[in-house]
């Protein structure tokens, strides 16, 4: 009872899920699937714990980190509803940002 977090906060609060994150970069050891299960399986914020690692792991490790598991479904592509509801490629998306992020 003394450490059980659902009994001392939120199941959104930093320190449990900056505590899963950290774990699952240690214990994934790099592997990006490994890791990204450990994050999502922890409970919690899972969906926030999964992007915060799988983010990390990318910028480490670049796009040949990532499994072709993680990669192929999506097609390269991403739907957007920036400006209106739009479907474009990764690279277009990257484009569009850098181009915001000037003005």
């Amino acid at each position: 009872n003394k450490y059980d977090n659902s009994k001392l906060h939120e199941w959104l609060h930093v320190i449990c899920n900056a505590s899963i994150v950290v774990l699952s970069l240690l214990y994934g050891k790099k592997d990006f699937s490994k890791s990204l299960s450990l994050a999502i399986s922890s409970g919690y914020d899972t969906d926030c714990n999964g992007a915060t690692v799988g983010s990390i792991l990318g910028m480490l490790g670049g796009l040949e980190i990532i499994d072709d598991y993680w990669i192929l479904p999506i097609k390269s592509r991403i739907v957007t509803d920036i400006n209106k509801k739009q479907t474009l490629s990764i690279n277009e998306f990257v484009l569009k940002t850098i181009e915001h992020i000037g003005e």
